[in-house]
């Protein structure tokens, strides 16, 4: 009587445990924003919402740091081709723009605490968070094709109009943690 209690139970945990490993698989990343009542003729609208429209978001499983609670997709931007030193080719990484209606210091916080073993530094326009202690220039190629977190100001959004804090996610698909 024992043994197919056992096999049950060890069935149950199974399906259960892979089903929540599919549930992250399939999960996206974090929610898109929800279009504006009004779209009128607003061409800063009318080019948020084409970005919207086509932003690919990935899996949450795909994406090295965690999203901000509560934060919205408004756009994605594809890895390219760039030049590296030397004129060799390499891949930049994908991008995910979120905004949020919470002030950058509760942002940063955030990422402070949810990013340990992550370098950290105020450069340029805002905060950015990159894995390990690598050599990191956001305007240089090496600041392109290292998993990063740049936190800053939100831009005007006609899309977001509440939005405080706009963070970029850049993420290496093949390289996240399953």
């Amino acid at each position: 009587m024992r043994d197919p209690l056992c096999w049950a139970a060890l069935t149950l945990v199974c399906v259960a445990t892979m089903g929540h490993a599919a549930l992250a698989q399939t999960q996206p990343y974090a929610p898109k924003a929800g279009p504006p009542e009004l779209t009128g003729r607003d061409p800063l609208l009318q080019m948020e919402i084409r970005s919207l429209q086509t932003a690919q978001v990935p899996a949450l499983s795909e994406v090295q740091a965690p999203p901000y609670p509560g934060a919205v997709v408004v756009a994605t931007v594809p890895g390219r081709p760039v030049r590296a030193g030397r004129g060799q080719p390499v891949e930049t990484l994908p991008v995910i723009i979120l905004f949020t209606a919470d002030e950058p210091q509760q942002v940063l916080e955030f990422y402070e605490e949810n990013l340990a073993g992550w370098s950290h530094a105020e450069l340029l326009s805002g905060d950015y968070f990159w894995p390990g202690d690598d050599e990191f220039d956001p305007l240089n190629w090496t600041g392109q094709v290292i998993p990063s977190v740049h936190v800053r100001e939100a831009r005007v959004s006609k899309l977001v109009p509440e939005a405080r804090t706009e963070i970029h996610v850049r993420y290496a698909p093949s390289a996240a943690p399953q």
